[in-house]
């Protein structure tokens, strides 16, 4: 499914070492891994407990964690921790996410859920 891969979080930063996808919290932004808020990043709640991928995200550039009560938990990005190419944050008038509840299943390769990537599952339907 995921390929040992790690989905990056609102940092967008992810490990040099690939690692399953697990639930645990990334030390740079404190933010869980969740393809499904990585489908529907205007969607709260599941394992990250509040803020959605794009509050999440507008609140790492803010004060660099997901939650000001995270801020404790986390630390400086190293430099084997780089982001990834191109990436940009979530921006519902660009990126074509889903509405609604999904019905369909979630993609074999999770990475194709980076709505910055061209490989982005759902390119072909942007504006």
């Amino acid at each position: 499914m995921n390929s040992g891969r790690r989905l990056p979080g609102p940092d967008n930063r992810a490990p040099a070492a690939p690692v399953p996808l697990v639930a645990s919290q990334a030390a740079v932004c404190y933010w869980e891994e969740d393809p499904s808020q990585l489908r529907h990043p205007t969607s709260g709640g599941g394992p990250n407990h509040g803020p959605s991928l794009i509050e999440a995200q507008a609140n790492y550039r803010r004060i660099g964690a997901v939650t000001e009560e995270m801020r404790r938990h986390v630390r400086p990005p190293r430099d084997d921790e780089p982001p990834d190419p191109g990436f940009r944050p979530a921006d519902p008038d660009r990126d074509p996410f889903e509405q609604g509840p999904s019905h369909d299943p979630m993609p074999d390769d999770l990475t194709t859920l980076y709505y910055w990537r061209p490989t982005s599952w759902r390119r072909h339907l942007a504006p």
